[in-house]
């Protein structure tokens, strides 16, 4: 899953702490099942995340002009906003790419 990017590196750590748990207390563990149950699947509509950054820079102006005055960690701060926004289920770097090509 974490290679066809059906989730993120952040619930493929935890998937495997899960499967950990799992073994260690002799019990089956489906990861597909898991994911869906806790609704972990990633955001693999880019135009989803498209929206998603767009509010994000509308409502983090300050820290869009911080960035562009040279401020790199200013993105970061906007990053952490889409991050909330979708729960966790974007890829931080797809956020990334997203926001600076947005913000050129």
């Amino acid at each position: 899953m974490l290679s066809e990017k059906k989730i993120t590196d952040k619930t493929g750590q935890q998937l495997m702490d899960e499967f950990g748990n799992a073994i260690a207390a002799k019990e089956a563990f489906d990861p597909e099942t898991y994911v869906k149950k806790h609704d972990l699947l990633a955001i693999g509509d880019l135009s989803e995340l498209d929206g998603f950054c767009k509010e994000a820079i509308v409502e983090n102006q300050k820290a869009i002009d911080d960035y562009k005055s040279g401020n790199e960690g200013a993105l970061n701060f906007v990053v952490g906003q889409v991050m909330r926004k979708t729960r966790g289920k974007a890829d931080p770097k797809e956020v990334i790419e997203k926001l600076k090509e947005m913000i050129q």
